[in-house]
């Protein structure tokens, strides 16, 4: 049975609580992982303005723990042990919890989601350590570039509508001592976190009855209450319009409209038009644009939307000679979003956008799922009658006239340019082409498969590695064009339901498709092409320099993670080469490249298909290069940038092909991961960014420890680090018999091929491929697990703390120590 002919056993139900907490259910048999989410109708325009930042504090200190959960097992530290995932998010009028877990994990979920939501900790000293979590997050956020172009993006809206307020919350909005707030962070949490106010949506593979239960037991511990109606909003804009403000940079366009009177399914109606606007094909407006060498993104996205009130921002960013035509950008957006607006008839775009909804409902994993549902409830996915009716009016407010902010003159009217625009095409991969195999079955050792593992579900995984006899000249440039060649087909694919994404691993380049497996035969077909000789266009990729990162440092350094675990390292500087050697470095490079795959979960007549188009893929096929040996002793690299925060990873990974040692790295990580937040995060307060995990790169088990700070230097981080792990021989051997026992059972069945979806499963066993395990590493993994002895673990921290097998370490600032070798 696949994931698209499985819909007929999906079921979704929508009750409503005697306290009035409203309840969603899906029963999906295809997920492998279970949600849970919940929605206050309340975010940070519901705070008294007295109190800026009153509803994300109240969202942090739900996670410290209750009476009946401590912190230590409490919501965050129960996922994390599960391998699951867990967050929040506080909007302008909304609050969400949610997590994901194996299905067996789901009760205890909910469980502590729901007690830590009804009964708070609020003790005066979490509080205190929490406002500081809380001013450092402000400080990063205030240094942001992000935030300045925001702040600017917003300047010409009233001053009376809160979106134009300050909201991130500080150590001086948040006065722990007074009397006040503390009366306010109270009536906030009584008046809002009741059931009246919720929305809990459970969904999994379990039956819907034993969802229903769920519901009940832990739905029925939120107070009674009514929904509570908002008040409206003031309008957008001032009466008067006020004077516009010079952009931070020239290096972006950037167009804003404040939208009132909005009708129904407006969101929907936005989302299409995004949609629409960013796909890229012949005669639409980002192909245009990029092939005339003008822009490298363009994003159409709300940064506001409250009943029938929006805030719409179009941000282009632009080329050097981009710069140049700003005008003719502007001119050409307008004049795409006319030739949407005299469309007579819009029936085939807004069906198309249905079969879209309607694909990524089918084929969303238990997470995406959840949140969706609180955004959408149960209505059927798509563009309803009145969502076409919402796009006509969006359509005829977006004029040149309604921007707000300073445009460039062409914005005026003026003669426009002679532009041939186009509708997009039906996405062909929706239903995708049966691949011509003839009657000859195909052999291909350098192809391994396993089918049983992800039988049934209508999901596969697809991986493929080149490695090359000699290095690749301009390897990021040449890696970089190839990307940008691939970006339509990979958004075509993504809309279907399949990721492609391709990556380099060190000196090698990877290429990874995954989702439903009757649509990826097509999709690689389709790429292949483009990989032997991306188009013209694309080239302007590999002249141009790269783009300058603006995210954290943190995941600046994450980023570069894996191409400098490899062996060899990647460090080649990210340069720009001249256009016209682009094809002669590609071409020589795939006459050299030899290549391994991995497939998995996909049917014979599936497989068949991959086998005939793998026959044109580039390079030669090839038998698996041998593992490389461990880098020993501590290696630094850093990553220069703006940022004067600080920011260190590290990175420990197990010895290479080595089962037991995995399994024992595995528990480490296990262990390790709630008490390195605690100790960082929540004891020292290091910074906000704080993280430890177990990580496969270049196919060994490796432990990751992140932190970023705001307020303690790179030298200090790394010491808190150390002085942790030297810590941890005692804290392990703390574990008791019983403990020890039940923390490997939890981790073993993490490795059960029925809890892994395709995705976990084809990456657990891609990594173990380059590692050279067999294809039974999961089970191999699960036995060694079981198999440990608390002697094994104390081996381990051993090997760790010597930096036997190699200590990788990225930081945005230099070592000042002597100890590291530079990477």
């Amino acid at each position: 049975m696949t994931a698209m002919n499985n819909l007929s056993a999906t079921r979704f139900e929508s009750l409503r609580l005697a306290n009035g907490l409203t309840v969603i259910l899906g029963q999906v048999p295809r997920l492998k992982r279970a949600s849970a989410a919940i929605r206050v109708a309340a975010g940070s325009h519901d705070v008294d303005s007295a109190w800026p930042g009153l509803a994300h504090f109240l969202e942090h200190l739900l996670f410290l723990g209750t009476q009946a959960y401590p912190a230590d097992e409490g919501l965050m530290a129960y996922v994390q042990r599960h391998a699951g995932q867990v967050n929040a998010s506080t909007r302008e009028r909304t609050t969400d919890f949610f997590f994901e877990v194996p299905p067996a994990a789901l009760e205890g979920g909910v469980a502590r989601l729901c007690d830590m939501l009804v009964h708070p900790r609020l003790a005066h000293e979490d509080q205190r350590r929490e406002r500081e979590v809380i001013h450092a997050e402000f400080i990063a956020w205030s240094r942001d570039t992000r935030t300045h172009r925001l702040t600017w993006q917003m300047h010409p809206l009233s001053r009376r509508h809160p979106v134009t307020a300050f909201h991130a919350g500080n150590r001086y909005s948040l006065l722990v001592p007074n009397l006040r707030f503390q009366a306010a962070l109270k009536g906030f949490h009584e008046r809002f976190y009741q059931a009246g106010q919720m929305t809990l949506v459970l969904v999994g593979p379990q039956p819907l009855n034993e969802l229903r239960q769920l519901a009940d037991r832990y739905g029925a511990s939120f107070n009674a209450g009514e929904r509570i109606e908002p008040l409206s909003p003031p309008a957008l804009l001032p009466p008067e319009r006020i004077a516009p403000v010079e952009p931070p940079d020239t290096e972006t366009l950037s167009l804003l409209f404040a939208l009132e009177d909005l009708p129904a399914d407006s969101r929907e109606a936005i989302d299409c038009l995004s949609i629409w606007t960013h796909t890229e094909h012949t005669g639409g407006l980002i192909s245009t644009l990029r092939k005339k060498g003008w822009v490298k993104t363009l994003t159409l996205e709300p940064l506001y939307h409250f009943r029938q009130q929006a805030v719409l921002a179009v941000e282009i960013a632009l080329t050097e000679a981009g710069i140049k035509a700003s005008s003719q950008i502007a001119h050409a957006f307008f004049d795409w979003l006319t030739f949407l607006e005299r469309q007579p008839d819009l029936t085939e775009l807004q069906a198309e956008y249905t079969r879209l909804a309607q694909r990524t409902r089918a084929t969303s994993a238990a997470l995406p799922l959840a949140r969706s549902l609180l955004d959408d409830g149960l209505k059927a996915p798509g563009l309803s009658s009145a969502g076409v009716t919402a796009l006509r009016h969006l359509l005829g407010h977006l004029k040149p006239e309604h921007n707000l902010l300073p445009a460039p003159g062409a914005c005026e009217r003026q003669q426009a340019p002679a532009l041939n625009w186009t509708l997009p095409p039906l996405n062909p991969f929706l239903v995708p082409a049966q691949i011509e195999t003839g009657a000859d079955s195909v052999s291909l050792p350098a192809l391994q498969s396993i089918q049983e593992a992800a039988a049934g579900l209508g999901e596969g995984a697809l991986y493929i590695r080149w490695h090359f006899l000699e290095p690749a000249a301009y390897q990021p440039a040449l890696v970089r064009t190839l990307n940008h060649a691939l970006k339509a087909i990979s958004h075509q694919a993504r809309q279907a339901g399949v990721e492609a994404s391709l990556s380099t691993l060190g000196q090698q380049w990877q290429l990874r498709l995954t989702g439903l497996s009757e649509a990826i035969p097509a999709v690689l077909n389709a790429l292949i092409p483009i990989l032997h000789r991306p188009s013209h266009e694309a080239w302007q990729a590999f002249s141009q320099p790269p783009a300058e990162p603006n995210s954290m440092p943190i995941r600046q350094l994450i980023s570069r993670l894996t191409d400098l675990m490899a062996e060899p390292p990647q460090t080649q500087t990210d340069q720009a080469g001249q256009e016209m050697e682009g094809p002669t470095q590609l071409a020589g490079q795939w006459s050299v490249a030899r290549w391994d795959s991995l497939s998995i979960g996909f049917s014979e007549m599936e497989l068949n298909s991959l086998r005939h188009c793998l026959l044109d893929l580039p390079g030669v096929p090839a038998q698996r290069p041998p593992v490389p040996p461990s880098r020993s002793g501590r290696w630094w690299h850093t990553v220069p940038g703006h940022s004067s925060e600080h920011a260190v990873l590290l990175a420990c990974p197990a010895p290479p092909h080595d089962i037991r040692q995995e399994a024992a790295w595995r528990f480490l990580g296990h262990l390790v991961q709630p008490r390195f937040y605690q100790r960082m995060r929540v004891e020292l307060q290091l910074g906000y960014a704080v993280f430890s995990s177990v990580r496969q790169i270049a196919g060994r088990s490796t432990l990751v420890f992140g932190i970023q700070s705001p307020t303690v230097t790179t030298a200090d981080i790394l010491n808190y680090i150390e002085a942790f792990l030297a810590r941890l021989p005692t804290d392990i051997a703390a574990l008791t018999h019983e403990p020890f026992e039940q923390q490997q059972k939890v981790l073993a069945d993490q490795f059960l091929p029925s809890a892994l979806d395709t995705r976990q499963l084809g990456e657990e066993l891609w990594s173990a491929h380059q590692g050279g395990y067999p294809l039974t590493y999961l089970d191999d993994l699960r036995k060694a697990i079981l198999a440990l002895h608390p002697d094994d673990l104390q081996h381990a921290l051993h090997a760790l703390h010597s930096a036997y097998h190699g200590w990788t370490c990225l930081a945005n600032h230099v070592s000042t120590e002597t100890h590291w070798r530079t990477l």
